[in-house]
């Protein structure tokens, strides 16, 4: 959904967008209707596939495409071999959206990462994992935050009662939001249990979590069954309420008090940018690109994953800043507007061709 929002805004500043799309995808469905320039791959594979690489050169040199972007890592691979057929006259640019996870210096994949000629990544504390895990050089890999449109945010729709009615969890307790797909990554089992902790402790707390497992996807719905069972054996029935997911996230924000990523390791938590241009305070895990989004405890409260203790600790010390005025949420909406706007992302991109 970032590559589409970003397709959309290069065409309206004047790039002349051309989508290259799996037939089958999601993305081809999203994509209908919104461009003009649109051609579908039939099932193209991971490697090797030279079928659909000489396809998108014929394509690409017909329409006198110069620059060619990827943010779909397993798609490098095709880009390569057509890249090798235009002897070497396309120019790319990969835009990360995960962290590497392992090491990837093989020769298939020393062989796409070459074909990059621009390697954009969304935050500074990415860029050594990178270095790490690859072979790509320092020199083409240039930090581009991946933006967002800042006014859906700015202004609220809705007061927090209003939200709250409207979402069917209306309550006078500090209300604690985790947004995303329920799945064992999310750690949403753990925030049920510090929540738990925290009611325990005299803390008046609920719990809101916004999301729906995957759709037949068993592992999804087997953590999401645990979550309910976890509610129901600690007699958190009353505190923990479930909301599907909404197509104007902005409710969500107006009728939470604070916002938990307990993700284990989000590269780049959307929801937590979001949040803070909601001036909604933010409690995450010092993991992946979190801290960053945070300016390391500047705009927010960093926890240990998995540590309900540590949890605790910085929930208080949220409260407590919060109450002295320390967390200056109008201050931290200003900045994170002008970090993450998408017309800087945009510039970023149009900076990065030929």
């Amino acid at each position: 959904m970032n590559t589409l929002k970003l397709a959309k805004e290069l065409l309206r500043n004047g790039v002349e967008v051309y989508h290259i799309v799996n037939r089958e995808s999601r993305y081809a469905q999203e994509i209908e209707g919104e461009f003009d320039y649109i051609l579908h791959l039939n099932s193209p594979k991971k490697y090797f596939d030279f079928k659909n690489a000489k396809i998108l050169w014929n394509h690409l040199k017909e329409n006198e495409i110069q620059n060619v972007f990827v943010s779909f890592r397993a798609d490098l691979d095709l880009v390569a071999i057509a890249k090798r057929k235009s002897m070497h006259t396309i120019h790319v640019i990969h835009q990360q959206h995960m962290l590497m996870g392992i090491t990837k210096t093989g020769i298939t994949q020393r062989y796409r990462y070459r074909a990059i000629d621009i390697w954009l990544c969304p935050l500074e504390i990415l860029k050594p994992d990178v270095l790490v895990n690859t072979q790509v050089p320092e020199s083409k890999i240039r930090i581009a935050p991946i933006g967002i449109h800042i006014e859906f945010f700015l202004t609220p729709k809705h007061t927090k009662s209003e939200a709250q009615k409207i979402l069917g969890c209306e309550t006078n307790a500090k209300l604690i939001g985790v947004f995303g797909r329920i799945e064992l990554k999310k750690r949403q089992l753990f925030l049920i249990e510090a929540i738990k902790k925290l009611r325990e402790l005299g803390e008046d707390v609920e719990l809101l979590i916004v999301g729906m497992p995957t759709l037949n996807d068993p592992n999804g719905t087997f953590y999401f069954n645990e979550l309910k069972t976890s509610i129901e054996n600690n007699e958190l029935t009353k505190a923990v309420r479930f909301v599907s997911f909404t197509d104007d996230v902005t409710i969500c924000f107006a009728a939470i008090d604070f916002l938990a990523m307990p993700s284990e390791c989000e590269t780049y938590g959307m929801v937590t940018l979001e949040a803070m241009l909601s001036k909604v305070p933010v409690i995450g895990t010092n993991s992946g690109g979190t801290p960053e989004i945070l300016d390391f405890g500047k705009y927010g409260e960093l926890y240990e994953v998995d540590q309900i203790d540590s949890f605790i600790e910085h929930f208080k010390t949220l409260n407590l800043r919060i109450e002295t005025g320390d967390l200056n949420l109008d201050i931290i909406q200003n900045e994170i507007a002008e970090k993450y706007n998408i017309s800087k992302e945009v510039i970023a991109v149009m900076d990065a061709m030929v």
